[in-house]
């Protein structure tokens, strides 16, 4: 196997131009503005979802505590209607029973 070395002189006058990194290239610069962009469109995709999640938890949520008003709500409701209902029979049962008009008894 063969090494091969290349043995370059320079002029002390060009030594700063030479260490000097090169000017990127129009291909180099459209590349790494690409990929900051797509990064930009990953982290606010990212962003968006979690956005997306945390609002679709409070929907839920939210839907849940209206859910537990509106049973709620319903079953006072139910439960005057049968008071009521329940007073109403009373009321007919006691007044057949003891032959006093309804109107009397409350």
């Amino acid at each position: 196997m063969a090494n091969a070395y290349i043995l370059v002189y320079i002029r002390e006058d060009h030594v700063e131009d030479m260490l000097k990194p090169p000017k990127p290239t129009a291909a180099l610069r459209e590349r790494i503005e690409r990929e900051q962009e797509e990064k930009q469109k990953a982290r606010y995709n990212e962003q968006t979802k979690v956005v997306l999640s945390l609002s679709s938890l409070l929907i839920k949520i939210f839907c849940m505590f209206c859910h537990f008003l509106v049973v709620e709500l319903f079953h006072e409701i139910l439960l005057e209607i049968a008071s009521s209902i329940l007073s109403a029979l009373e009321a007919m049962i006691m007044s057949t029973f003891y032959s006093v008009d309804a109107a009397h008894l409350f």
